[in-house]
């Protein structure tokens, strides 16, 4: 039960990490130049549109591209290490905690 748990919650974690990155790559495109056009960020996965109509309004879209994929990979590979890790660290306190109850007898 304690591994689905710690999957349960490395997926939670991972979910969040890859939603704070994928808003961090969104904000500095979308401040990084002022030129119009179509801009894409995290791997082609969310895009930012502005056009500047000749009276001086300006058009802006953003949005996702419909690719999921590289999302799905990044989570992936997020969930892999931060699983392992617990799974690592998990195991290093048990063997700290035999070794802690064999030096008392």
């Amino acid at each position: 039960m304690e591994n689905y748990i710690g999957l349960l919650f490395s997926l939670i974690i991972s979910i969040v990490i890859m939603l704070i990155i994928m808003t961090g790559s969104f904000l500095i495109m979308l401040f990084s130049s002022g030129d119009d056009g179509m801009r894409y960020c995290f791997f082609k996965t969310l895009y930012f549109d502005s056009v500047t109509h000749l009276d001086g309004s300006v058009k802006m879209s953003f949005g996702f591209t419909g690719e999921y994929l590289p999302g799905l990979i990044f989570t992936a590979c997020l969930l892999t290490f931060i699983y392992s890790s617990f799974c690592m660290v998990k195991s290093l306190l048990n063997y700290r905690e035999n070794l802690i109850e064999q030096r008392k007898k």
